[in-house]
C-alpha cells in the first residue's frame, strides 16, 4: 500500500511532524509501518530493546 492511501488510517497526521525521522518498535511485526511511514522499524520488546540500546 502507498504511504499516500495509509495516511488515512491515522486520525491526526496533520498534527506529525513533517520533517522528522520516525522510529517504531513492536511486538507484533504486522503493526510495523501500518499508520505511519517509518525510518526505522525494530521487531521486538520496547523494554528489552531499550536495555540493549
Amino acid at each position: 500500500m502507498p504511504a499516500e492511501a495509509k495516511e488515512w488510517l491515522f486520525p491526526y497526521t496533520e498534527f506529525l511532524p513533517r520533517h522528522v525521522r520516525t522510529v517504531q518498535v513492536d511486538v507484533r511485526p504486522e503493526r510495523l509501518a501500518r499508520r505511519a511511514r517509518l525510518d526505522l522499524a525494530v521487531w521486538g520488546d520496547v523494554g528489552e530493546t531499550l536495555r540493549c540500546a
